[in-house]
């Protein structure tokens, strides 16, 4: 790749979450490749975070009026105004920055920006895995209001978001959202109509076309989120994998299962799932430890019932809460016997690790039951007997390597691996820049 000194970045990382972990893997990757990048942020986290990583990123605080406007959004004229700043905020950033990478484009300060300025974002999720799914999940069930019937009628069918000409839900917001240049087919993240969009496989990328991506805009370079895995999984040796299990608290024996929740909330029939998952596990394997990792925005009173079941069982069980990042989910994954999923993007992480996946669908709880028999690349568990089965079936050499092949073969779908994903993005920018000075 050519020399890219002087070519500037602007990362409008406008609060902390979880999802936008990578771009503390990406900055540095970018540095690397001589680009300069400014992380601008409102949130204190942020700034204290990005500060320590790398003296070369500079961290700023955003446009004023934008960052007082953004926790009041909800009603029309709070809405209206963070839609006016944001575009005069894009204006201002297109001046001294010559690219933007934005975590999504389906917001309005970060749609405006990929509006006005050469931009990327990461898709990093399991959303765009297969399209009926989301079509059966998001279409409009109710009677559409006049109103939006009539203007969609009139704007040629360009008013109500749609995925494959069906209509899908949508915010209270959509009115002022079109009526202050929001255009995007829908509102699904990559739809902003010019940001390039990075998505983790080829099938992702088929799907996209229906969202109304168009595949020119859209590049497979596997998830940012896991360029650490190289250099972790090489220095993961028996005295570390000791620390981390001290650092748990669980038995230095026996054997460990990590369970994923994704959930923020959960029903009676999904508490009842998981309950038999958890007991099944116990009743196959007697010395089995399970670790529990909830979603962090899980309500304490949906934690609180899975506590009565987990807390007898003392050290053979750890319900763990919060954010603690990808590099900690790998090193559970790593000691672990196995992983038990249902939902949640970190499927794709064991699989990387190829680490066994066992998921279960035991009851319908309209929450992405589906989600692991679309991706492929486990053994799926419908009753608690399946469950049991494949449990006994861990130490046996073949039922593993047959499990490994179907890995491999999930990820060259949906999550290929990358040997590193930023220096694949840093290539895409660089590549960006020198086409549109041309």
């Amino acid at each position: 790749m050519p020399s890219l000194a002087g070519n500037s970045i602007v990362i409008p990382l406008l609060n902390e979450y979880y999802l936008f972990d990578y771009f503390s893997l990406l900055v540095r990757t970018l540095l690397d490749k001589g680009f300069s990048v400014d992380v601008v942020t409102f949130d204190a986290s942020v700034l204290s975070r990005y500060a320590t990583i790398d003296p070369r990123i500079k961290v700023v605080r955003g446009f004023g009026p934008v960052g007082l406007l953004l926790p009041r959004t909800g009603r029309g004229i709070f809405n209206a105004a963070l839609w006016g700043f944001a575009w005069i905020w894009a204006a201002l950033l297109k001046r001294r920055y010559d690219f933007a990478i934005v975590p999504a484009d389906n917001t309005p300060v970060w749609y405006a920006i990929c509006r006005i300025m050469p931009a990327l974002t990461c898709h990093t999720t399991t959303e765009y895995i297969d399209i009926a799914s989301t079509i059966k999940r998001d279409s409009l069930r109710k009677p559409l209001a006049f109103g939006h019937v009539l203007l969609d009628k009139v704007s040629g069918k360009r008013w109500l978001p749609r995925v494959n000409g069906v209509v899908v839900r949508f915010p209270r917001s959509l009115l002022v959202d079109r009526l202050m240049g929001f255009r995007g087919r829908n509102y699904y993240m990559g739809c902003s109509g010019k940001a390039i969009v990075t998505v983790t496989g080829p099938r992702i990328k088929e799907n996209l076309a229906a969202f109304g991506v168009g595949a020119g805009r859209v590049r497979v370079v596997g998830n940012p989120n896991y360029d650490f895995l190289p250099g972790l999984v090489a220095s993961f040796d028996d005295h570390q994998r000791r620390l981390f299990l001290q650092e748990l608290g669980v038995r230095q024996t026996g054997s460990i299962f990590s369970l994923f929740l994704s959930p923020s909330s959960f029903s009676e029939i999904q508490i009842r799932e998981v309950m038999d998952v958890l007991r099944t596990v116990y009743a196959t394997v007697p010395e089995a430890c399970c670790v529990v990792k909830f979603h962090p925005k899980t309500r304490s009173e949906s934690l609180d019932r899975f506590r009565e079941e987990l807390l007898p069982r003392g050290d053979r069980a750890r319900l763990l809460t919060g954010f603690s990042g990808d590099e900690f989910n790998a090193r559970l994954m790593l000691v672990s016997k196995a992983v038990i999923q249902k939902q949640s993007t970190l499927g794709f992480l064991a699989m990387r690790l190829r680490r066994p996946v066992i998921s279960y669908h035991l009851f319908e709880t309209a929450y992405e039951d589906d989600m692991y028999e679309i991706i492929g690349g486990n053994v799926r568990a419908r009753t608690t007997e399946e469950l049991a089965g494949f449990l006994k079936r861990l130490d046996d050499p073949a039922f593993t390597a047959a499990m490994e092949r179907s890995q491999q073969e999930a990820c060259s779908r949906f999550c290929v691996e990358t040997v590193s994903c930023g220096e694949e993005i840093a290539s895409i920018v660089g590549a960006s820049l020198t086409e549109g000075r041309r």
